[in-house]
């Protein structure tokens, strides 16, 4: 997958097979990649066993109207796909001074852990949320953001963030 995000001096790209972040200007031109080491995640059984589940609590009408062999069939395509590598985040969030967030890929819900990477490039260090939550914007020490309560009811909530 791709991911891009505008700042006030451009915007910033990545695909989420390879750790790396492109920072292009108004102009076009690339002014700096970042790139990391991180290590690969297979795909496991019980991940996929845990996405069926969740895959068939969420859409449960919609599978009903599908026929058996079909929903067999998308299952096996699933399970062709253990071993593969998951993706290295799924989340982009570039700051107004060209800060990026990056959130670490998790299959069902939105990412708790953010890698932050400065103007620069540079990784500063790792933000850990209390839960995971949809984040709305960033303005350090803000983070501004939707989270559910234990009855799914959707909160705006706001924290400060701490740097390191």
């Amino acid at each position: 997958m791709g991911f891009s995000d505008a700042w006030s001096g451009g915007f910033v790209r990545a695909r989420s097979d390879r750790p790396e972040i492109v920072w292009v200007d108004g102009a076009g031109r690339v002014t700096q990649i970042a790139r990391w080491t991180a290590q690969p995640v297979l795909v496991t059984d019980s991940m996929l066993d845990d996405y069926v589940s969740l895959h068939g609590e969420l859409n449960a009408e919609y599978i009903a109207r599908r026929p058996p062999e079909l929903e067999a069939e998308l299952v096996r395509l699933m399970r062709e796909r253990a071993n593969d590598t998951l993706p290295y985040f799924n989340e982009l969030i570039a700051l107004p001074d060209g800060a990026v967030w990056v959130g670490e890929f998790i299959i069902e819900v939105d990412p708790t852990s953010y890698l932050v990477f400065d103007s620069g490039g540079h990784l500063t260090h790792r933000v850990e949320l209390p839960r995971p939550m949809r984040i709305l914007d960033i303005r350090p020490p803000w983070l501004l953001a939707v989270q559910e309560d234990p009855l799914d009811v959707p909160l705006v909530v706001l924290y400060t963030v701490e740097s390191p």
